[in-house]
């Protein structure tokens, strides 16, 4: 989890880094990555992120999160 301001983008090297701990981690099945803020807008056709979308890597953010976490409280 990432809480950074609006316009504060997650790092690229902060999601390689998370697929570096799941590289090395063999019991991990899946990494998901939220964040108040939002991702580079160039993410999804970065090469070496976008062969782990989304079966290996969730990304997550701030749009999204307040979605599913008031989906939560409705049930």
């Amino acid at each position: 989890m990432k809480a950074y301001k609006p316009r504060n983008e997650v790092s690229y090297d902060d999601i390689r880094a998370l697929l570096g701990v799941l590289s090395g981690e063999q019991n991990a099945s899946k990494g998901i990555l939220t964040t108040t803020s939002d991702f580079p807008p160039r993410l999804i056709s970065d090469p070496f992120i976008t062969p782990f979308l989304p079966t290996r890597l969730e990304l997550m953010n701030g749009d999204s999160l307040q979605k599913w976490l008031g989906g939560l409280l409705k049930k």
